[in-house]
């Protein structure tokens, strides 16, 4: 299995808004962008709606071989 990379944004109201990293681009709502403008924007258009981003950061999937799961989160960069 191929690495998995993941841009989630978390809010009060929402666990977690994730978009797909592919070639270090999310399609955020049909634009295809840096997971930094998506986050942006994201900051800007959905603010009305939200008391707050708790959390927004970039994860990887990795693969391990022990333990009782297969994979592990490691967080690449994290917005807030």
């Amino acid at each position: 299995m191929e690495d998995y990379v993941l841009f989630s944004i978390c809010t009060p109201h929402r666990q977690s808004h994730k978009w797909e990293v592919v070639e270090g681009l999310v399609d955020f709502y049909g634009d295809m962008i840096t997971p930094r403008k998506a986050f942006d924007r994201f900051m800007v258009e959905y603010a009305h709606l939200f008391c707050g981003v708790v959390r927004a950061s970039i994860n990887i999937r990795i693969n391990i071989t022990n333990g009782d799961k297969s994979y592990t989160w490691y967080e690449i960069k994290r917005f807030l």
